[in-house]
C-alpha cells in the first residue's frame, strides 16, 4: 500500500493530509513512509520540525478502518529506523 492509496481511502481522517496541516508540521507527501508489521497491521510515519526547521519528532499512525490513529511509540525509538523498526514488530 502506498501513502497515495492511505490518502485516498482515509475518509475518517480528512485533515490529516491537508496542504495547511503538512506545512504546519513542515512535512510533504513524500515525507511519508509506510510499513506493514508482521500481524498484517499498516502504519505511516513522517518526521516533524517546527517553523524554524527543527526537528521535533515523528507524526506516526495505524491506518485502520478508514482511519489515522495516532501511535505512541517507546522514548527509546528516536531516529526513522528505530521507529521503522518498532512498528515493523507490531
Amino acid at each position: 500500500m502506498t501513502i497515495s492509496q492511505i490518502k485516498a481511502q482515509a475518509t475518517k481522517a480528512p485533515y490529516y493530509f491537508d496542504r495547511k496541516t503538512l506545512k504546519f508540521f513542515g512535512q510533504t507527501m513524500s515525507s511519508f513512509k509506510v510499513v506493514t508489521s508482521k500481524s498484517g497491521k499498516v502504519f505511516i510515519y513522517a518526521p516533524m520540525t517546527d517553523h524554524r526547521g527543527v526537528k521535533m519528532g515523528f507524526s506516526i499512525a495505524e491506518f485502520k478502518n478508514k482511519d489515522l490513529l495516532p501511535v505512541t511509540t517507546p522514548r527509546t525509538a528516536t531516529t526513522a529506523t528505530e521507529i521503522k523498526n518498532y512498528l515493523k514488530s507490531k
